[in-house]
C-alpha cells in the first residue's frame, strides 16, 4: 500500500511504499499524538513516510499532520523513517 503524500504544491515529496509493520507503527504514533495533545474525535492525525528529493534531505522522513477544526494544520517533520520514530522524538516536536 502506498501512503498518500502531496501537501506541498512543489511536488518535492514522493510517497514511499508502506509495509504492514510500518503501518502498525504509524498507527501507534497517531495514537500517541492524539493522547499527548488530548485531541477530540473531530481531529485527524496523519503519519506518513516520504521520500524527499531535495539535496541534503534524508532519503526517508516522517511527516505528521494534525488537523483540528477551525485551525491551520500543524505539520511536524522528523528526519527518520516511520519505523525509527519514537515517542520521545514526537514529544520533542510537540
Amino acid at each position: 500500500m502506498a501512503s498518500l503524500i502531496s501537501f506541498q504544491p512543489s511536488g518535492r515529496y514522493q510517497p514511499s511504499r508502506r509495509s504492514r509493520a510500518v503501518a502498525r507503527h504509524a498507527a501507534l504514533l497517531k495514537s500517541f499524538v492524539a493522547d499527548r495533545l488530548k485531541l477530540s474525535d473531530d481531529c485527524t492525525v496523519s503519519v506518513n513516510e516520504v521520500r524527499c528529493a531535495e539535496p541534503g534531505c534524508p532519503d526517508l522522513e516522517t511527516v505528521i499532520v494534525i488537523w483540528r477544526p477551525s485551525q491551520e494544520p500543524l505539520r511536524l517533520r522528523c528526519l527518520k523513517p516511520v519505523a525509527a520514530v519514537t515517542e520521545e522524538d514526537i514529544a520533542l516536536l510537540l
